[in-house]
């Protein structure tokens, strides 16, 4: 049976008989899925920068959330500093040519690769805060705008995005020690209110939303509170994001409820960032899906998911780090290496992880993204999943993911793909964590056309792989 609402999901069949999949391009299940659900979180090493970005383009990656952690401009250029000598303009600290924008090189990094650039802006410098870290609240909101304002001038031409906040209902991210903020949520509003009021002090046009939030369902966190804030328009607020770290990504996001609190707060139908994600957010996981021979289908099931979800314009995987050195100095980790990476760095080049496969497999191989796209309905016939799609340049094709130690035989069956000529070319492709990394196709082969349905059949998915299957006329 055909389901409109995505596709059934259940173990592989013991048999050796194949499975069959079946696919209805007459049943949309989401007729305008993006490019940007190809996307990032954080950034790549500083040093690493000029290596790893050409790589992220060559697998398909469309978008990036880098971070701003924004007492980094000042930590190493002006050490010692307190809010006195800034207002006093001690050094010259006030003019930004004397900042540290190293830690913003992502930008231009990003954008020369094809890349739509969601800058997360968080923290502060620690003598700007009531708690004296960079995880507090600053407690001279005019001198924070002052900042924000010049952050967003110098680098217009490189921002496409600002996500305002991080995670705001965790104190290592908005800490209130020593404020009168009596609650997160409250903090976290003021925190918006004044930096979108920066933001648009120099620039109406880029487009701002937030609030990075790492809580699902009821008022999503903040997200709420600022979504009702009324001293916000409808231009302060132009997307929302919030982050997910689940098996189950789309099951445990609450698209539903994240619906109703949008519908009741006057902000119906804006776009969604699930602008992290990932199995779990353990720096030291040993979870196959993170580390082991099933990171290569976690990221394709999930992406398949997201990619049926008509609410969700754009999602970032966590991590762009790289995972078997020291973080940089930016990213307010000292000393941490952690699992949820995408890269390791052996001192002069990268080598990105079994994830990019899947990314290189639908983004490029399939074509998706190359611009908008549709997904139709799929039923994965005892596969673990399976979606059907039209890419942007009007090929049809379907995407296979076996999460399972066997290989399976799958004959795809596509109904109403539109072909008109007698037969079509269908080209596969396989990415897994051992030697398929979906560069080059692993067959091609006509197949009979009979009233635009084709079947492709003994579609060879070994254990723990994405497929991708994609029709020519």
């Amino acid at each position: 049976m055909l389901t409109v609402a995505g596709t059934l999901t259940a173990a592989a069949p013991a048999s050796a008989e194949a499975v069959t999949v079946t696919a209805d391009f007459t049943q949309t299940v989401n007729p305008a899925a993006q490019p940007a659900l190809f996307g990032l979180a954080n950034e790549p090493s500083r040093e690493h920068q000029d290596d790893v970005y050409p790589k992220f383009r060559k697998v398909g990656v469309k978008l990036e959330r880098g971070t701003l952690h924004v007492d980094r401009l000042f930590v190493e250029k002006f050490p010692g500093m307190t809010l006195q000598d800034y207002v006093n303009n001690v050094d010259d600290i006030q003019n930004p040519d004397n900042w540290d924008w190293s830690v913003l090189s992502w930008l231009g990094h990003a954008q020369a690769n094809g890349m739509t650039t969601q800058l997360n802006i968080l923290q502060a410098p620690a003598w700007l805060t009531y708690s004296g870290t960079y995880s507090g609240i600053p407690k001279d909101w005019s001198v924070w705008q002052d900042i924000i304002r010049k952050v967003v001038a110098r680098y217009s031409s490189k921002i496409d995005q600002i996500d305002i906040l991080n995670e705001p209902m965790t104190s290592s991210m908005v800490d209130r020690t020593g404020s009168p903020y009596r609650s997160q949520r409250t903090a976290a509003a003021d925190l918006y209110f004044y930096t979108v009021r920066a933001i648009r002090d120099v620039n109406e046009k880029v487009v701002v939303g937030g609030d990075g939030d790492n809580e699902q369902g009821g008022d999503f966190g903040a997200m709420g509170t600022i979504l009702r804030d009324p001293r916000l328009s409808a231009t302060d607020i132009q997307f929302v994001s919030y982050h997910a770290y689940y098996d189950d990504i789309v099951g445990n996001a609450k698209l539903p409820e994240l619906k109703a609190l949008l519908d009741s707060t006057g902000h119906s139908g804006i776009p969604v960032y699930l602008n992290e994600w990932n199995h779990n957010y353990h720096g030291d996981t040993t979870a196959p899906q993170v580390v082991g021979n099933r990171a290569t289908t976690f990221v394709a099931n999930t992406l398949i998911n997201l990619a049926n979800q008509p609410m969700i314009t754009g999602a970032a995987f966590m991590s762009a780090l790289p995972g078997n050195v020291e973080l940089d100095p930016a990213e307010n980790c000292p000393g941490c290496v952690i699992a949820q990476a995408i890269y390791d760095w052996d001192g002069t080049s990268a080598t990105l992880w079994p994830q990019t496969r899947a990314y290189r497999l639908m983004s490029v191989a399939a074509g998706l993204g190359k611009g908008q796209f549709s997904t139709a309905a799929t039923d994965a016939g005892g596969l673990t999943n399976a979606m059907a799609f039209t890419n942007a340049r009007g090929q049809k094709g379907v995407i296979l993911v076996n999460d399972t130690a066997g290989q399976v035989s799958v004959n795809a069956t596509l109904n109403a793909t539109g072909c008109t000529k007698r037969n079509v070319k269908a080209t596969t492709f396989t990415a897994d964590t051992g030697t398929n990394t979906a560069v080059r196709p692993t067959r091609v082969n006509r197949v009979p056309v009979h009233d635009g349905s084709v079947i492709v059949k003994a579609v060879d998915v070994p254990a723990y792989s994405a497929v991708a299957v994609v029709l020519a006329e």
